[in-house]
């Protein structure tokens, strides 16, 4: 019996010891086998707990190992996202301050297109008001008060013009006389036509500009003649520029047979010192001289000037008409000469 537990103890030193030693083995006895065999199951079962510990412990470890290993991959991604974030980060660094230059850049610009836009609002406001009075006008051409209207008052002022320079000429008559009657009447021989005749206007006959007087009954008639002609002339002469529109240079002041024409700039008058010769001209235009349309009582050099004047503003009107004047003296043929542009010129 006690060889047997000897042998076992043997078998199992040896089978325990790994380097092949000799371990001594124990001697138990009989009565202590159960409580040693006890103790070796115990301690079996510790063993065996010991070993599913270090199993579970083992796979434990081997987790905590795998979570390791993802986390430092984790690690390293997020390194490597830190730094292209950082690379990023760089960039829009770069792309701002790119933005901030460009932002200043286009400052500047503003501000010096700023004028230039001003104006550019200012025009297109012009030109939108213009286009809207534009439009506002076509619409009033287009309208029945519109340009048709306007050709009704054109015409209709044409038709008024041409009726009232026709009585007029009706009221003032120019006629021709025969030399033998003119030379009787002492019609003056520059207004003599090509067949040899003379005009009177309204049966009143004109003088020679300038002629002097004697004294006798017939001269004193045949002034009064010139003058009421002179008269009959400057009031024609007058209401024809009214009916052209036509400012005449020299105004004249009616007074029938004893009319008056201005000279804003007038000419040196006769029979002055040499000293009002040479001022004259400088203040010649601050005042208005008046020139007799007759001779009675007057020196004959200044109404041989005022004919002049008669005679230019005839010229201005024929000038006005596109026509040319027959000459200074001549005042019937010019007013003649009118009255025939009056009948064939546009006048609208």
């Amino acid at each position: 019996m006690e060889g047997t537990p000897e042998g076992q103890e043997k078998g199992g030193a040896a089978a325990g010891n790994g380097k092949g030693e000799i371990v001594k083995a124990k001697v138990v006895e009989w009565e202590e086998f159960q409580d040693v065999l006890a103790q070796m199951c115990g301690r079996g079962l510790v063993l065996k707990k010991s070993l599913v510990d270090r199993e579970a412990l083992s796979q434990q470890l081997e987790a905590a190992l795998e979570i390791r290993k993802v986390s430092l991959e984790r690690v390293d991604a997020l390194e490597a996202m830190h730094r292209q974030v950082h690379a990023k980060n760089l960039r829009l660094k770069s792309a701002q301050e790119a933005l901030r230059n460009l932002r200043e850049e286009l400052a500047k610009k503003t501000g010096f297109l700023e004028p230039s836009t001003r104006t550019l609002h200012i025009a297109f406001r012009a030109v939108a008001d213009a286009q809207r009075r534009l439009q506002v006008a076509k619409s009033l051409l287009a309208g029945d008060g519109g340009l048709e209207r306007l050709r009704k008052l054109c015409y209709s002022l044409d038709s008024r013009r041409r009726r009232m320079l026709a009585q007029l000429a009706f009221v003032y008559p120019l006629a021709s006389l025969k030399p033998e009657n003119s030379t009787s009447q002492g019609v003056e021989r520059e207004t003599a036509n090509k067949d040899g005749s003379s005009l009177i206007i309204a049966g009143m006959p004109l003088s020679e500009p300038g002629k002097k007087l004697t004294g006798h009954a017939k001269d004193k008639s045949e002034s009064d003649m010139s003058a009421t002609a002179l008269g009959y002339v400057g009031h024609m002469v007058t209401l024809v520029a009214q009916y052209l529109d036509v400012q005449l240079r020299y105004p004249i002041r009616q007074m029938a047979s004893r009319s008056f024409i201005q000279d804003y700039c007038p000419a040196i008058e006769p029979a002055v010192d040499a000293v009002t010769a040479a001022v004259a001209p400088q203040y010649g235009s601050q005042r208005t001289v008046e020139f007799p349309l007759f001779s009675e009582g007057q020196d004959t050099t200044r109404s041989a000037y005022a004919v002049f004047l008669l005679n230019k503003d005839l010229e201005q009107i024929l000038n006005h008409l596109g026509l040319e004047s027959v000459g200074p003296r001549h005042t019937l043929l010019n007013l003649e000469k009118l009255l025939k542009g009056l009948e064939t010129t546009d006048i609208s």
